[in-house]
């Protein structure tokens, strides 16, 4: 059992089938002329080169390992307009309890329309609707599709029909980190397809944290969120950025994350991947002032037939910039799991640091997982590394395990679970930490002994 040169579905898609790229060109073809002013120059930049380029397939490098089909095959019901199928009230009932208590505030995105605030903000936080954006957001707001890659029409895609979203700033000096903001986004809609966009701007010297989270109401089975979050990071500003995907089953996910960052500013995420029958997430950041410094963390537990995909790419553009890279991947039943980590390191940022590091454990024979780390580098003065592992439970460590009187199922868990630790530690929010600890011990046979044991 090993990491599989070759994805069980990969290979090329003959271009864009029948029912899900059906609407997007119907809609394409039936779409009124955008609006005047710049948000409508942006949606019909973002649609000329949507025709253009079209959706992705399998045949695309980027897609490779977890090809789109059954999402491009799926009959969605695509209306970028579609009203929310709940209000504020009906969205915060089905909230789970630590996001009720672990956070000061809860901004509630349904669908892809902001429908509240709740809770008190921080002062220093401000909440907006981009149904309308504001006027600062001329020039900002979509700058990071600019010069976009192969395979990147989903992105565009969000950005020729996002209805509305969340634009989230916070004050240039406002030291907030331990009042953390928690956004929310649910799918309401059975096979429906929503546009979810977001804005988050911290200013000069501001420091915060914020928890971003992706639920499926009970009824929304088969529905895609295709959604696009943007970060902007003034000189000196500090983001702790918490993201939880955790959709229903059947329910996929296609997001964009773009970082931008000035002098001195520190953008530290920590991602959790657990739920959705198919995840993609790029991460992009740009490391633009002197001395930013960009932290990259996460893990993913993939299993029955699941498919999860995560691509990032850190680019140092500026001298004394530094970047870390850490993932851990558990891979279970039939499941597959990707995972793409580039550094690039251009001549303009001489003394720069970029490490990657990517582990995964296969817990089945049926496991697949395709990891690629790698570095390009253009300058001299740099230190960089980069790994990646792939294995399995060592029999000598379960054979130690049950000679100390655990039981070979109770061991397994607790090797694997360590495996996973030090992610799940550096996780600050204490509920958060826990729903994660308890989901993984609940998905984990002989977990629950371990939860008895403390």
């Amino acid at each position: 059992m090993g990491a599989a040169a070759t994805a069980r579905e990969g290979g090329a898609d003959a271009g864009v089938p029948e029912n899900f790229g059906a609407a997007v060109q119907a809609w394409l073809e039936r779409a009124e002329a955008p609006a005047a002013g710049w948000l409508g120059a942006l949606r019909a930049e973002a649609l000329s080169k949507l025709q253009a380029e079209g959706l992705p397939t399998g045949s695309m490098e980027p897609w490779r390992a977890c090809p789109p089909t059954q999402i491009v095959r799926g009959a969605y019901s695509f209306s970028p307009s579609v009203a929310p199928g709940l209000d504020l009230a009906g969205a915060l009932a089905a909230l789970p309890e630590w996001l009720r208590s672990d956070v000061q505030a809860r901004v509630v995105v349904v669908d892809g329309a902001l429908v509240g605030v709740d809770g008190e903000l921080p002062a220093g936080w401000d909440v907006a609707s981009l149904a309308e954006p504001a006027a600062a957001l001329e020039g900002r707001l979509g700058a990071s599709l600019e010069g976009a890659k192969e395979g990147r029409g989903f992105g565009l895609l969000n950005t020729a029909a996002f209805g509305g979203g969340a634009h989230l700033s916070v004050k240039a000096g406002a030291a907030l980190a331990s009042a953390p903001v928690a956004l929310v986004y649910v799918s309401t809609q059975a096979q429906g397809a929503c546009f979810p966009r977001s804005f988050i701007e911290c200013g000069a010297g501001a420091e915060a944290t914020l928890l971003e989270v992706y639920l499926s109401a009970p009824e929304a089975a088969g529905a895609l969120t295709c959604a696009v979050t943007e970060v902007e990071l003034a000189d000196g500003a500090i983001l702790e950025h918490l993201r939880l995907n955790e959709e229903a089953a059947t329910a996929a996910q296609l997001s964009e994350l773009s970082v931008r960052q000035g002098r001195d500013s520190r953008y530290n995420a920590r991602v959790v991947s657990l739920g959705g029958q198919q995840l993609r997430l790029e991460t992009r950041a740009r490391l633009e002032g002197q001395g930013a410094s960009c932290d990259l963390e996460g893990l993913y537990y993939a299993r029955a037939a699941q498919r999860f995909d995560h691509r990032l790419e850190v680019e140092h553009l500026a001298p004394d910039t530094s970047s870390e890279q850490r993932w851990r991947g558990l891979i279970d039943d039939e499941a597959l799991a990707a995972w793409d980590g580039m550094t690039l390191v251009r001549a303009s940022a001489p003394r720069a640091s970029g490490h990657q590091q990517n582990r995964n454990l296969l817990l089945s024979e049926q496991a697949v997982v395709h990891t690629k780390p790698h570095l390009e580098i253009d300058v001299d003065e740099v230190t960089a590394s980069h790994g990646a592992t792939v294995g399995q439970l060592d029999a000598a460590q379960i054979f130690y395990l049950q000679s100390r009187g655990l039981d070979a199922e109770t061991a397994r868990a607790m090797l694997t679970f360590a495996f996973v630790r030090e992610i799940i530690d550096s996780v600050r929010l204490e509920g958060l930490r826990a729903r994660v600890s308890g989901e993984l011990l609940a998905r984990l046979p002989g977990g629950d002994r371990l939860q008895e044991a403390g």
